[in-house]
């Protein structure tokens, strides 16, 4: 019986840990946002109903275009241009 039941429960966490995170850093990796402004100190996306500072990589950005989150150190984003370029995120 307690065979059964150590089974059952493996079989529940094993299937838990193979769910993709719902918070922290690694859950924003590959998200895409909204670029609202482009500054001096950097770039500010509007992510999941927040406003976050960013730095970019590759082919500058403007206003409005669409960025794919591809790093974070700390509470600064690294983002660069989404495939297929403007564009509005849901």
């Amino acid at each position: 019986m307690i065979a059964v039941v150590s089974l059952v429960l493996y079989a529940y966490t094993m299937k838990a840990m193979r769910q993709p995170r719902l918070n922290g850093a690694e859950a924003m990796l590959g998200e895409a946002g909204r670029v609202v402004e482009i500054g001096e100190r950097g770039v500010t996306l509007f992510f999941h109903g927040e406003l976050w500072r960013a730095d970019v990589e590759g082919d500058p950005l403007v206003a409005g275009d669409e960025a794919l989150i591809v790093g974070v150190h700390g509470l600064r984003l690294r983002i660069r241009r989404r495939a297929g370029g403007a564009g509005t995120v849901p």
